[in-house]
């Protein structure tokens, strides 16, 4: 009952629809650590002195270290991401041995078909909130969603985390055909054609990608096995042949079909208002049309470290790679895309970036501990599978972020953990084991309650039409807190005037938030209140800066300082030379000098 238990809480983590500001991915990530935390809870209370751990589980102590070292060696801001990175790593910890733990209690086989069903249900119920949305159905039954998207977003809102979930959800089903008797003919076909529909109408060039990663792992399963004489399935192997090339057909006609079969359905639904979006023969010629998503040239700015600084060997500390990212953008004139880049869309660049050199040691490490455990591992039914998720993820993880989404990281995480092997530990008393789950709980069980009380406080006053003095004290209140004190202050900058009092407290809070983070709205507030405490040519330079790397910023700059010029001393006109700067590097205009 605890183990369905802790399912049900993780599988909200893949299909709950709504994304509330500012806790879109965060809340999805807290259900995941909720439901590791369960999990981990009741396997570890058993009465047994025996513990399985992953192999791969020994660099979880390693990554702790680093972590401690880019909190002493790097940035002080970093302390806001610090606690965050650290539950993180634990939660990983807890889904690595919990796997290992099921594993020896129920078999491999049972553990990674009950994994698969639940990799399955997850991807088709995604899918299904994705078209209800699609199709304008959620947009009028929950008014929380805005808008219907062009691209089919999921459940996850987001269309590459979503293709990347359907992928996986149709290796799981490819596995359940073959190795079980759950999924047989129409059922398969039916799955299948959904999965490659819904997939398709993300629009993500991921889909495509990961789907041909899945096909290849598939196939070289098959041929393997088909080309043993000495196995005993060769010829149900044989029989899985058709429907793997019936699948990767349909797989490649959906390309065409998907979008013919959409603007069928849904251009009376368009045309009457019903649906707000273009059709996905439109959206597939809009997407023809761009141009490189700006992930390469990202990826060239880190040609502009210099191996004799300190960031090159332990990097700009966790969570700070928007910091090098504007650094390097305003230091050489790039224009980017209005937007910041918290991530640099690569593992590899992301841990150097955050972590340096000693970072891009420990990732290589990881990797290439995964790659040979991968090569080695017994062909098998089971372990394709299993090396199709590693795949999937692993080769997204090189121009996407879906590691840093913990409930993706924690589908690679088990699928790892029950790829490898294990080692034992074995205590002297089962009531130590207890001893550690009681520890977990009294540390985790209070600070889940703190921040999530503290959370529903945040998302009820972003979204309460008149907020008042009172809910501005306890924004400030939450802004304290180190987990989710930079989701208060974004909401507090949103929904309230810039600070008259205390101007010089607020300064010194949004120097530490953009220092860790340079989000617009941090550097908004910063460059405001520089200004209003009469720093000049920094506050010049701040507001140059910003608008080169966020012209969206232009107009709540100019209502901020109109605001300040109203109630305080403040000359705003001072400033708009500040402004023009900014804007002459979109527009074109040669350099001024400050």
């Amino acid at each position: 009952m605890m183990i369905y238990s802790a399912l049900l809480l993780w599988l909200l983590a893949f299909v709950f629809p709504i994304g509330l500001y500012p806790f879109q991915d965060f809340a999805r990530g807290g259900v995941t650590v909720g439901a590791a935390l369960l999990l981990f809870s009741y396997l570890f209370s058993k009465r047994s002195e025996v513990v399985y751990c992953p192999r791969i589980f020994v660099f979880l102590p390693l990554g702790l270290l680093g972590l401690l070292g880019s909190y002493h060696f790097t940035s002080p801001s970093i302390s806001i991401s610090y606690n965050s990175y650290l539950v993180v790593l634990l939660a990983c910890g807890w889904i690595s041995l919990s796997a290992a733990e099921l594993r020896s209690i129920y078999g491999k086989e049972f553990v990674v078909g009950r994994f698969a069903s639940f990799l399955l249900l997850a991807s088709m119920l995604c899918g299904l909130v994705g078209l209800l949305r699609y199709y304008g159905v959620l947009r009028h039954v929950i008014p929380l969603i805005a808008e219907d998207g062009d691209r089919l977003l999921g459940s996850l809102g987001q269309p590459n985390l979503t293709a990347v979930l359907l992928a996986i959800g149709f290796s799981a089903l490819v596995f359940l055909k073959y190795q079980t008797s759950l999924i047989k003919g129409s059922w398969y076909y039916g799955a299948l054609l959904f999965l490659i529909y819904c997939g398709t109408l993300t629009g993500s060039r991921t889909w495509f990608v990961v789907m041909f990663a899945v096909f290849l792992v598939w196939g070289a399963h098959c041929f393997k096995f088909c080309s043993d004489s000495n196995n005993g399935n060769a010829r149900l192997q044989q029989r899985f042949w058709p429907s793997l090339l019936i699948s990767f057909c349909l797989f490649l006609g959906a390309i065409w079909g998907a979008p013919v079969f959409d603007n069928l359905v849904s251009k009376h639904l368009i045309d009457t208002g019903y649906v707000n979006r273009v059709s996905a023969e439109t959206m597939y010629k809009q997407r023809e049309m761009v141009g490189s998503s700006g992930r390469v040239a990202e990826w060239r700015k880190v040609q502009s470290i210099n191996v004799t600084s300190n960031e090159f060997w332990v990097g700009y500390g966790a969570g700070r790679y928007g910091v090098f990212s504007n650094e390097v953008a305003v230091k050489k004139h790039l224009q980017g895309n209005g937007a910041i880049w918290n991530n640099a869309h690569n593992i590899f660049i992301n841990f150097f970036i955050e972590f340096g050199v000693v970072g891009m040691l420990f990732i290589l490490a990881c990797c290439l501990y995964i790659a040979r455990m991968v090569f080695r591992a017994e062909m098998s039914v089971t372990n394709s599978f299993l090396v199709s998720i590693i795949g999937v993820l692993g080769l997204h993880s090189l121009v996407e972020f879906s590691l840093w989404s913990l409930p993706f990281l924690s589908v690679f995480v088990i699928s790892v953990s029950l790829l490898d092997k294990s080692f034992l530990i074995k205590f002297s008393d089962f009531k130590v084991k207890r001893g550690i789950v009681v520890l977990c709980l009294i540390v985790f069980l209070p600070l889940g309650g703190y921040v999530g009380r503290d959370a529903l406080t945040v998302i009820g006053i972003m979204y309460k039409q008149n907020p008042d003095s009172n809910d501005r004290f306890a924004l400030d209140d939450v802004r304290r807190s180190s987990i989710i004190g930079d989701k208060a202050a974004s909401v507090l900058i949103l929904k309230f005037q810039p600070p008259i009092s205390g101007m010089s407290n607020a300064l010194a809070q949004m120097r530490k938030l953009a220092d860790w983070r340079p989000e617009p709205l941090f550097v908004l507030r910063k460059s405001s209140l520089l200004a209003a405490t009469g720093q000049y040519e920094e506050a010049c330079l701040a507001i140059t800066h910003m608008i080169k790397l966020y012209p969206i910023t232009i107009e709540p700059l100019q209502k901020e300082l109109d605001y300040y010029s109203d109630q305080t001393s403040l000359d705003s006109d001072v400033y708009y030379k500040c402004i023009f700067l900014g804007v002459g590097s979109w527009l074109g205009a040669p350099a001024l000098s400050l």
